[in-house]
């Protein structure tokens, strides 16, 4: 690669961001179980986005015919939300490095 990732250099390890770039070029050639290989974590961010950009353009320009969406979370929420981030972004890395990338 022409841009050597300096965790990986240092420890031997992919991080956890291995493949972001291979997945999104993946899912813009339309191939998204390539995309999904690469890295699930980029998968599902760019799914994620692809949803939520037109929904917020909508919203932002159609209020009429599109309400916007709230969501609140108090505070033992937003801790069960981020400790599921944490174990999906954790679970991936392991998949990355069981995959020996």
């Amino acid at each position: 690669p022409s841009v050597v990732c300096p965790f990986h250099y240092w420890t031997g390890f992919p991080c956890f961001s291995c493949g972001f770039t291979r997945s999104v070029l993946s899912f813009l050639r339309g191939d998204f179980c390539g995309s999904f290989r690469s890295n699930p974590l980029m998968f599902l961010i760019i799914v994620l986005w692809s949803l939520y950009i037109p929904y917020g353009l909508c919203a932002q320009f159609l209020p009429r015919f599109v309400p916007r969406i709230r969501v609140e979370f108090n505070s033992f929420d937003m801790r069960v939300v981020r400790v599921l981030i944490l174990a999906f972004v954790v679970i991936v890395w392991g998949w990355l490095i069981y995959d020996g990338r």
